[in-house]
């Protein structure tokens, strides 16, 4: 799914340009993870270590599920499932 057309890249530009306040996403989570696939072919896999030191969060990540969309085969994610339900525990 890498960003193919205009209309693409123009809707990832702020995800991908605007750098995260990482102390005010602190403030405003109490607890959260991230979910990363191996072959993301638009966030890159480096971000995984990131959020880790970062925000000292727990990650998971997942093979082959390029990036978690319908197209991609991604139908389903029971890491998310599990993740919510060990939150609200």
């Amino acid at each position: 799914m890498s960003l193919k057309t205009e209309e693409e890249k123009e809707i990832a530009k702020p995800w991908l340009e605007t750098p995260i306040d990482f102390k005010k996403v602190k403030q405003h989570a109490g607890r959260f993870f991230a979910i990363f696939s191996d072959n993301d072919d638009v966030v890159p896999l480096d971000n995984r270590e990131m959020f880790e030191q970062r925000l000292g969060v727990k990650t998971i990540l997942e093979h082959k599920k390029g990036h978690f969309s319908g197209s991609d085969g991604v139908n389903e994610l029971s890491s998310v499932l599990e993740s919510i339900l060990n939150i609200v525990r």
